[in-house]
């Protein structure tokens, strides 16, 4: 039998959801961090290895300078999510991936003070960059349909009750519920 040479391994990285943290991006042309934004997942599905079900903004100081020394050596140019794997025994940071891209939960950015996609448009557009400084305040982004199936799995006892409680007493924004355009939602719903 005949393997292929190349060869990827990979360490699995002890913690909860929490220790997955997330630096929000937009790098301009001369690859100066415009705009950013930090946060962490609380929730997400299957456990350990989804999506973000509930992720939470708030300032992560220490993923600024590996974050924007990646940036640089990559010479990244545009809207970028790089997610982190904080280690709870050491505190050390594992690189899971970088999103090239808008990715689901990038408008929390724009919930505590930091719009990447208007970032971007005053880039490409050559208007003056606005200073955007991330609200210390926690906000959380909830993909509502994926966390109310996540409710029912605790419910039913599949998953901890504590999940349930994660979206109350905190500021939030929802992943498609907008009560100034309810169609998306409707159309979530299949109510269209």
């Amino acid at each position: 039998m005949r393997l292929d040479p190349l060869v990827c391994v990979q360490e699995w990285v002890e913690g909860e959801e929490q220790d997955l943290v997330i630096f929000g991006s937009y790098c301009s042309d001369d690859g100066d961090v415009v705009a950013s934004f930090t946060a962490r997942k609380r929730l997400q599905y299957p456990p350990l290895a989804g999506t973000g079900i509930v992720v939470e903004a708030l300032p992560l100081p220490q993923l600024e300078q590996p974050s924007r020394a990646l940036l640089t050596a990559i010479n990244f140019r545009g809207v970028s999510e790089i997610e982190y794997k904080r280690d709870p025994r050491s505190g050390k940071l594992y690189l899971i991936e970088v999103n090239p891209r808008h990715w689901d939960q990038h408008g929390l950015g724009t919930q505590v003070g930091v719009n990447l996609s208007e970032a971007l448009y005053r880039d490409v557009t050559g208007q003056a960059k606005r200073n955007m400084k991330q609200d210390p305040g926690r906000r959380l982004w909830i993909a509502e349909a994926e966390y109310s199936r996540h409710l029912v799995r605790c419910l039913l006892g599949r998953a901890p009750m504590r999940d349930a409680t994660l979206a109350l007493g905190a500021r939030r924004t929802w992943a498609v519920f907008d009560g100034n355009d309810l169609h998306p939602f409707w159309s979530l719903l299949g109510l269209e």
